[in-house]
C-alpha cells in the first residue's frame, strides 16, 4: 500500500499549508481530504499541498491517498 509523508502535519495558527508526497503502492495516485474543511492543490500524482480553510476547527483531520490498486494510505493533518 502507499504510505504519505510526512504521516503527521501540525499545522499551528499562522501556517496554512502542508506538502505531502506518496510512495509505494502500485500505479496513479488519487488525493482525498477526509474531515477536513481546506484545499488540494491537485488530486493526482505523488505529491500534494494541502491548505487549511482559515474556519477550520482545532482538531485531527486526514489525508487520504489510494492507488492504482485500490490500496489506502492515511496521514494526519493536526489543526492546532
Amino acid at each position: 500500500p502507499p504510505v504519505i509523508n510526512p504521516s503527521l502535519a501540525t499545522l499551528a495558527t499562522n501556517v496554512v499549508s502542508t506538502l505531502f508526497t506518496a510512495s509505494g503502492g502500485s500505479g496513479t495516485y488519487t488525493w482525498a481530504i477526509v474531515g477536513a474543511h481546506g484545499f488540494l492543490d491537485t488530486y493526482t500524482g505523488s505529491t500534494v499541498v494541502y491548505t487549511k480553510n482559515l474556519i477550520t476547527t482545532p482538531g485531527n483531520y486526514f489525508i487520504r491517498v489510494t492507488d492504482g490498486n485500490a490500496q489506502t494510505g492515511t496521514a494526519t493533518v493536526n489543526i492546532q
